[in-house]
């Protein structure tokens, strides 16, 4: 499936999105281990069931099972990352390359890109169409038979 340079660039964004949303799953997992442990305490002193155990072993068999995934999906951001900043950087023009990284390496939005580079909005998603375009005429091969997200 041949896809977009807007599309191809923003899988960053997903994967990234994909990190935070696991880390946030891992830190639930981890304060409801931390809960059951409290009240495993609690009733070993009122009665012996090993119910409590069994809930927090699976806890965090589930969470050693996140971190894992975790560790899968930074290790695929980081290399999809250092690959479209090496496509990006093949570009001509150092104003597309620096607008491309800003937006799809460093997830900056519009108005800081704007101010960081001097211009007005409006001038910086006109480059960043330009650039794209750009993107897509030097990338046409990279860009075909890409799944939409890694």
């Amino acid at each position: 499936m041949t896809v977009t340079a807007k599309e191809y660039l923003s899988q960053g964004r997903w994967l990234n999105q994909k990190i935070l949303n696991r880390n946030d799953e891992i830190r639930q997992l981890r304060e409801l281990a931390e809960t059951i442990k409290a009240t495993n305490y609690e009733q070993s002193i009122v009665q012996t069931s090993g119910k409590p155990d069994a809930v927090f072993a699976s806890i965090v068999e589930k969470i050693a099972d996140s971190e894992s995934e975790l560790s899968d999906e930074v290790e695929r951001y980081l290399k999809f990352r250092e690959k479209i900043g090496r496509e990006i950087r093949q570009l001509p023009e150092d104003e597309e390359k620096i607008l491309l990284e800003k937006r799809y390496i460093s997830f900056k939005p519009w108005t800081v890109i704007a101010d960081e580079m001097g211009y007005v909005r409006r001038h910086i998603t006109r480059k960043h169409a330009e650039a794209l375009q750009s993107f897509e005429k030097i990338h046409t091969e990279i860009l075909k038979n890409v799944p939409k997200c890694p």
